[in-house]
């Protein structure tokens, strides 16, 4: 994000901040920017009630940690992470094609998905409709986002790492000019 002439990693985090030999501020940069460019304002979103908004902002942020943290597919990710999903592959599958895919690519979500705050689990069959309640999306994100920061471990941290230099070094190498 761009504020005057400054490139921001992070809410607190500035591009020509970052020092790719510090793998411990860059992670916790990487936190800054989970947490300030997508999961606060999608919580900040359901708080009004928006909750169409802030689900497409939390299939982004699978998205985004999906790829940061492995070679996983998101799909993967969310069937490994959030326990609602369990190990059902079609499931995850389809959440996945008709909620994130429909959002980003069509500006809808396939196939008679919704997102609904009415619902006490956060997924729910209703006929032929697959209901998400982003609340409890947002909550299983936040929880599984905490749990993998607690339980990096120095071989993944370096992996992280370089994940995140091949992912932005141009932003960060325009940074510094």
């Amino acid at each position: 994000m761009r504020i005057g002439d400054v490139l921001y990693f992070s809410p607190r985090f500035r591009f020509s901040d970052l020092d790719v030999d510090d793998s411990e501020k860059l992670i916790e940069a990487l936190q800054d920017r989970l947490m300030g460019f997508y999961l606060a304002p999608a919580s900040r979103l359901l708080g009004t009630g928006d909750a169409f908004a802030a689900g497409l902002l939390c299939c982004t942020a699978i998205d985004f940690v999906a790829l940061c943290s492995g070679d996983e597919h998101p799909d993967g990710w969310l069937r490994k992470n959030i326990p609602d999903f369990g190990d059902d592959e079609a499931l995850a599958g389809n959440f996945w094609n008709w909620f994130r895919h429909g959002l980003v690519h069509e500006g809808r979500i396939k196939a008679l998905g919704q997102f609904s705050l009415d619902f006490p689990r956060l997924l729910n069959v209703v006929g032929p409709a697959l209901v998400v309640n982003p609340q409890l999306l947002l909550e299983a994100i936040q929880g599984a986002f905490q749990s993998y920061f607690e339980q990096l471990d120095k071989t993944q941290s370096a992996r992280l790492v370089k994940r995140l230099q091949r992912y932005f070094r141009a932003e960060i190498a325009a940074a510094r000019e």
